[in-house]
């Protein structure tokens, strides 16, 4: 088996996060700028779509040479994988407080290892742990969130209305009601919500602060 023949072998699914079998699609190479076939000599870089046999979505693979024995004849190269996309990972700012950092990361990872109720609860947190670093009183989480938007002005109708999806999401991961269940969609909607907020409570007002520090350069 060649290193970028996945046909029938496992690995994580970036799309529904299992482990899964693929099989190809389609495969091919580069020489230089020119794309050629998998059998054809001097492939420096090999790009393969391959379908999830557990979901049927699709993903790109890009595999380089990293050695060749030329001993051989023909020579054998030997790929190594570079890039998948879509990629599983996710970005996590570094300007967020390290506490929340921290929470949002094991999101990730929950998600990752397909422990959905573990990534809400999670999410769930990420949410508390923002009220905390904006100061918000201790006390319950849906007085909490009203008094981000209310008393200190910091969210809008749509982010207290995310916020409080959350919250529904972590207490459904949390509570051991065996008639609700979370599923992988659930836990990747409640990382996009916690996400849009960190952007515009965290992200997005130092990017644009360090704007306008450039900006006063002369």
């Amino acid at each position: 088996m060649q290193d970028y023949d996945l046909n029938g072998h496992a690995r994580q699914c970036p799309h529904c996060q299992s482990v899964a079998r693929f099989t190809i699609i389609q495969v091919k190479g580069t020489v230089g700028t020119h794309w050629v076939t998998c059998e054809e000599a001097d492939l420096i870089t090999i790009y393969g779509l391959y379908e999830c046999t557990n979901c049927h979505h699709a993903i790109m693979m890009v595999y380089e040479v990293v050695e060749e024995l030329s001993v051989n004849d023909p020579p054998i190269r030997r790929y190594v994988l570079k890039h998948v996309f879509p990629s599983s990972d996710v970005a996590v700012a570094a300007s967020l407080p390290p506490e929340i950092r921290e929470d949002l990361e094991e999101a990730c990872v929950c998600i990752k290892a397909g422990a959905f109720k573990a990534a809400v609860v999670m999410c769930r947190r990420v949410v508390e742990g923002v009220c905390q670093d904006k100061n918000v009183r201790p006390g319950p989480l849906p007085q909490r969130l009203r008094a981000l938007k209310d008393q200190l002005g910091l969210i809008t109708d749509d982010i207290l209305a995310w916020a409080e999806e959350i919250k529904e999401l972590g207490n459904a991961g949390a509570h051991a009601d065996r008639r609700v269940t979370v599923t992988l969609e659930d836990a990747k909607d409640a990382l996009d919500f916690v996400q849009a907020i960190l952007n515009v409570l965290y992200v997005l007002p130092e990017r644009l602060s360090k704007r306008k520090h450039r900006e006063a350069i002369p």
